[in-house]
């Protein structure tokens, strides 16, 4: 996960999707990531929706955040096979002012449903 300041997160920060750790610090590293799921080789169309977020100030440089989100992830085997994921759920995030930026310190993805073909997560790469 990154910021979507751009700049980075916290050191200390905890960042977690359907309760498994994962970090990922800077644009160039990030970019890489995205190319590497979407573009690796079972290619990847995906649409993420973040909605109608909950924003509550808790001091003058920390604040918390809830976001409803949806995600769509399909791509086809090659066999011609098309595996997708609808998902629906929130992130719950924290964040602290750093250097005059907001950044992410926490979040945490839990998906209330999860709609997918059979063999979805066969597809997804293991490296």
């Amino acid at each position: 996960m990154i910021s979507e300041t751009g700049g980075g997160v916290p050191a200390d920060s905890r960042l977690t999707a359907d309760g498994v750790s994962n970090r990922v610090v800077g644009n160039e590293r990030l970019g890489q990531t995205i190319r590497e799921l979407m573009d690796g080789g079972e290619r990847v169309t995906s649409v993420h929706h973040g909605h109608t977020p909950i924003i509550e100030f808790t001091s003058d440089t920390t604040a918390t955040g809830i976001w409803a989100m949806e995600d769509m992830l399909w791509w086809s085997h090659p066999d011609g096979a098309e595996e997708h994921l609808h998902g629906y759920g929130h992130y719950h995030e924290e964040y602290r002012l750093v250097d005059d930026v907001w950044l992410i310190s926490y979040r945490s993805l839990t998906r209330t449903r999860v709609d997918h073909t059979p063999r979805f997560h066969d597809a997804i790469p293991t490296s």
